[in-house]
């Protein structure tokens, strides 16, 4: 429950109604809502309250939309119109709650007290039927459960009136409660039982706000505001360290990563460019077939012992990576991010050229300026570190999934068998 709104409220009343307004509570009275000379005597009553007795409030039901209890009409005539929903006139507490809504807005227009939209403007008047004294009546109508038994069945209904909870009016009511310091006796009389068990777990999670240091002028006393001070110049510090961490993660270790993967695509394409220059090269001469095939098989070799190491490197440094972007975002990119056009931006790795792809996921590209192709991630799930070490339980199950094993197979069958499978 977000409190400091319902505060703002009391305290925009206060500051208007404040020299006016003596806290009375009025005390609480039942209903007969079908008896409507009652409902009228209710009204009357209600408004000579908040000092509008001089004004004439003609109450009917009408029939209405479900979800509207009551409207009133708010010209500057001296006779003012109530309508209360019809459907409702068996629940006494509810049109109760819906007169002091209604009378409430009549009282609020006289004093050209008002908010914007008219959402608040509603949460306002519900306010300021506790701020006047009539909150027992929103608070005992602001939520009805009737059970009714029948030969068959038990039916139960819940009606619901106003736009504060059943705990938000408690707030309201024991804030100011507590500001003209009523007792507890006075505060519960007339409430219903479960009321008074809302208002009950309200003034124990809010129990410092019945404090007497809070009505002194020279609040807050000084030790609150070096207990702040100190807070502050803690928290500045840890917030500037968070600082200096995203400077050197920017200013070193993105482009110390950035790097990492470029060299690796620049060795990558080295090495097949050299392979690819020495493979099929048929110089009809047995011996410098064997030093050629020498120099393919050498450079496969390396290729594939670095590009391994490479790969074991990357995978460490991205569990760590995955493991610190989810404590910062959920698993899934696009639950965090409305724009995910920059994981479908990126630059060539060989000539930085600049491209743009439409395809979520996995995909294999080919540059448009130096023709070396790559694969791109563009995809907005995270990793986590179990679902891919799950994948990956062993460095021999690891190389079997290798594209090397394969080509080694392949420079087995040109050797015949004659040098050692590194595998």
């Amino acid at each position: 429950m977000k409190i400091q709104p319902l505060i703002e409220k009391i305290k925009l009343l206060e500051s208007n109604l404040g020299d006016r307004n003596t806290y009375t509570d009025l005390k609480y009275f039942d209903l007969k809502g079908e008896d409507i000379l009652q409902v009228q005597k209710a009204g009357k009553r209600m408004a000579k309250h908040l000092g509008l007795q001089d004004l004439i409030f003609i109450v009917s039901y009408v029939n209405q939309y479900s979800d509207t209890g009551g409207q009133i009409n708010l010209n500057n005539s001296k006779n003012v119109f109530i309508e209360i929903n019809s459907d409702l006139k068996a629940y006494g507490e509810i049109v109760l709650a819906i007169l002091a809504h209604e009378i409430c807005h009549k009282f609020l227009h006289l004093n050209n007290i008002r908010l914007f939209p008219d959402y608040e403007n509603e949460i306002l008047t519900d306010a300021a039927t506790v701020y006047t004294g009539l909150g027992k009546f929103s608070l005992n109508g602001c939520k009805v459960e009737t059970v009714t038994n029948t030969k068959y069945d038990t039916i139960r209904e819940s009606y619901k009136t106003g736009y504060l909870t059943k705990d938000q009016f408690s707030f309201i009511y024991y804030l100011i409660c507590s500001m003209h310091k009523v007792s507890k006796y006075e505060m519960e009389q007339g409430l219903e039982d479960e009321v008074i068990s809302s208002l009950n777990r309200i003034s124990k999670k809010f129990k410092e706000f019945s404090n007497d240091i809070l009505f002194r002028e020279d609040y807050p006393p000084e030790g609150i505001i070096s207990v702040i001070n100190n807070i502050s110049n803690e928290s500045q510090i840890d917030y500037a360290k968070f600082k200096r961490n995203i400077k050197i993660i920017e200013e070193r270790i993105i482009k110390l990563a950035n790097k990492k993967y470029n060299d690796f695509h620049f060795y990558l394409k080295s090495k097949r460019d050299f392979i690819n220059s020495k493979a099929n090269k048929n110089n009809n001469k047995e011996r410098l077939n064997y030093l050629n095939n020498l120099l393919i098989y050498k450079e496969f070799k390396t290729l594939s012992s670095d590009i391994f190491s490479m790969n074991n490197e990357v995978f460490l440094i991205n569990n760590e990576l995955n493991e610190i972007i989810t404590r910062f975002i959920t698993n899934d990119l696009t639950s965090d991010l409305e724009d995910l056009s920059n994981l479908l931006m990126f630059e060539c790795p060989i000539c930085q050229n600049k491209m743009k792809i439409n395809k979520i996921g996995l995909a294999r590209i080919k540059c448009s300026k130096c023709n070396y192709n790559f694969i791109v991630d563009t995809s907005g799930e995270i990793e986590t570190k179990y679902e891919r070490e799950s994948e990956t339980e062993t460095k021999s199950e690891r190389i079997k999934k290798s594209p090397f094993k394969r080509v080694w197979e392949f420079l087995k069958y040109i050797f015949y068998d004659q040098f050692f499978d590194p595998y």
